[in-house]
């Protein structure tokens, strides 16, 4: 296929790869002379296969509606000389099944890895949308060490009365697929749920949950039909973390009723699955209390040091036992007036929903619910500003920071942000 020299403004410089509709290409903009991804769909499909053409512009419509620093961005949109095209950000990386066989990511690191997936799912499903094609090839780990979902070309908002699919046709990437998704029905986000399990299954073990041996597509598709029970990662790797395992399977079962209900659902067990492996790896009260100093085999007697550090410990979790029986309950608004002093939004939030778990909590609660969310995606979307100022991406700050802008304009605190842009001034 030929392509042309320039798209608008954007000069064509090499193909990149293919996507699931059409190439991918280099290209530089214009004046800002900053490398983007160019995504064209070949001009001959425009008459023999309209409908590709409506996916196309679905996914620059719907990736547009998202803003968060772990999604690909879009620019620009255009048509130019028979070819459709969007333009989105150029990222330097691999995809996340390549990046995790060469960084061989220990469970820790993999786990924050997932939790970045999970708080850019939780933004997908707020608008509405489901993704309906996530996978690891569809997820890149850039070099500077973010994490980006791409590709919404079969993408679906819950609200969107259109289909670009025929009824009972099977849209997605067989491997990743949703029982659901495979038999034609409709999906929700917990399909997606689904697919993110499969993803996670197949990155700690190294094999796909459900066929461990070379399939075709229509068996896949037949098998996964059916499907009712997940294997468990332990009987592939039993070093694996329990929490870690009863997470996966759960995103894991045949009946979508059975699994984690939403992203945010998922984000906060993967959240309390991090602390709990931290907590093992540290394990402060063992190593200050010096149980860890190794006992010669040939002293038959007590390290007496050891021992009152022993004793020590019991009396302290004695008294721990006690104050917590017989102390009134933690009074909630002092919780997490101090955790957002300690800036542990997402703690603050998990205690709101804990405390409110069984009823439906006040509306000062859901308002401080909207502030603490407000609060956690200024957070991110500023260490993301950051992170490309660094890297010398002052434009792409600069985008984001005017979207925050924008977004909050009565929070003055984003304003601080504009000290980091004269920094990086100062240092050219």
């Amino acid at each position: 296929m030929k392509v042309p020299k320039r798209f608008g403004k954007y000069k064509i410089i090499n193909e990149i790869g293919a996507g699931s509709m059409g190439l991918v290409l280099m290209a530089e903009q214009d004046f800002l002379n900053r490398k983007v991804a160019i995504k064209i769909l070949p001009k001959e499909l425009e008459k023999s296969h309209p409908l590709l053409v409506k996916r196309f512009r679905n996914e620059a419509i719907v990736a547009a509606k998202i803003i968060h620093p772990y999604l690909v961005p879009i620019f620009d949109v255009g048509y130019e000389a028979g070819f459709h095209y969007i333009v989105m950000e150029y990222i330097v990386g691999k995809t996340l099944d390549d990046a995790c066989r060469d960084y061989k990511w220990t469970y820790l690191e993999q786990i924050e890895i997932y939790i970045k997936i999970a708080k850019a799912l939780t933004a997908i499903h707020s608008v509405e949308v489901v993704h309906r094609d996530l996978k690891a090839t569809n997820i890149i780990y850039s070099n500077e060490g973010l994490v980006k979902i791409l590709d919404f070309g079969i993408a679906k908002a819950s609200n969107d009365s259109e289909s670009l699919t025929k009824e009972g046709s099977i849209m997605g990437s067989p491997d990743f697929m949703s029982p659901e998704q495979a038999r034609g029905e409709e999906v929700d986000q917990r399909s997606d749920i689904f697919s993110f399990g499969v993803i996670m299954f197949l990155l700690l073990t190294g094999v796909n949950p459900f066929h461990r041996t070379k399939m075709e597509i229509r068996e896949i598709v037949q098998q996964r039909q059916k499907l009712n029970q997940p294997p468990s990662m332990k009987e592939i790797k039993s070093d694996i973390p329990s929490s870690l395992d009863r997470i996966v399977m759960k995103c894991l079962s045949g009946k979508r009723e059975q699994r984690f209900q939403t992203a945010e659902e998922l984000l906060e067990q993967l959240e309390r699955c991090k602390r709990g492996i931290q907590r093992k790896i540290l394990n402060p009260t063992l190593k200050l209390s010096g149980i860890y100093k190794p006992i010669q085999k040939n002293n038959s007697s007590w390290n007496l040091p050891i021992f009152f550090n022993v004793i020590f410990i019991g009396l302290m979790l004695s008294i721990k036992m006690v104050l917590v029986i017989y102390a009134k309950p933690p009074d909630l608004a002092q919780t997490i007036k101090q955790l957002e002093f300690q800036e542990r939004f997402q703690d603050a939030l998990f205690q709101i929903r804990e405390h409110h778990q069984n009823t439906p909590p006040p509306q000062i609660w859901k308002q401080k619910t909207d502030q603490l969310e407000e609060k956690l995606f200024i957070g991110a979307t500023s260490d993301y500003i950051k992170q490309l100022l660094r890297i010398g991406k002052k434009e792409e700050a600069m985008e984001f920071f005017q979207l925050l802008v924008k977004l909050f304009p009565e929070n003055t605190d984003i304003l601080l942000l504009s000290a980091y842009f004269k920094n990086s001034e100062s240092k050219d």
